[in-house]
């Protein structure tokens, strides 16, 4: 976070010198989705800036805050957003075997793990005191599936010497359209109610063609 670099110059040069990838994560670890793109932007420039200072180069990814990111963002910046798709749950499970369980019974080749650095020792308890203050309503209405179709008449079928048959053509949608005031990229995030950033459920259409003798 670029808040935290001042007086660490020196770290973050070691950093690019020894071949490590630099990234941006703000400036305040702010949701970006709730302060507006104005907001957010600034936030992002500005650590884009402190970073260049000190390595002569802008970074070129930029992995937001818990994961709150949107296309009005997206066309906004000029970054490869970095997101994830195997949550650690280290905050959660504080052990470093239930967390290296979790972690190996979904990952994949080429995923991305989500972890948090100093979980396990919290001297300030810092993660284990509830807090609400990032707790949002994510309740939405989703049209998850339509379809449309139409078949052929008897008339039709008997008049292209098929009697006693039936045919279908039909068009199917999925999760057409979704109404909801959460400002994550999807309310449907399951995980025990815990938004990981998951890739959001994709829109698809399908046609197809039905017949029976």
């Amino acid at each position: 976070m670029g808040e935290n670099i001042a007086g660490k110059e020196e770290l973050v040069q070691r950093m690019q010198e020894e071949g490590h990838l630099i990234g941006n994560h703000s400036y305040r670890h702010i949701q970006m989705t709730k302060e507006g793109a104005e907001q957010a932007c600034a936030e992002i420039e500005q650590t884009e800036q402190l970073i260049q200072s000190i390595t002569g180069k802008r970074p070129e990814y930029l992995r937001p805050p818990y994961g709150a990111w949107n296309e009005q963002l997206e066309c906004r910046v000029n970054l490869t957003t970095v997101l994830w798709n195997v949550d650690s749950l280290d905050w959660k499970l504080k052990n470093k075997n239930k967390i290296v369980k979790r972690v190996l019974k979904d990952v994949e080749d080429g995923d991305i793990i989500l972890t948090r650095i100093g979980l396990i020792s919290d001297p300030n308890g810092n993660y284990n005191s509830l807090n609400d203050f990032f707790l949002e309503d994510a309740s939405y209405l989703r049209l998850k599936n339509v379809t449309i179709g139409y078949t052929l008449p008897d008339n039709v079928m008997r008049a292209i010497g098929l009697p006693g048959s039936t045919a279908r053509f039909y068009l199917n949608g999925e999760n057409l359209f979704t109404a909801t005031d959460y400002s994550g990229i999807d309310p449907e995030v399951g995980n025990f109610g815990i938004d990981g950033g998951t890739y959001p459920v994709a829109r698809s259409f399908s046609i197809g063609f039905n017949f029976s003798f």
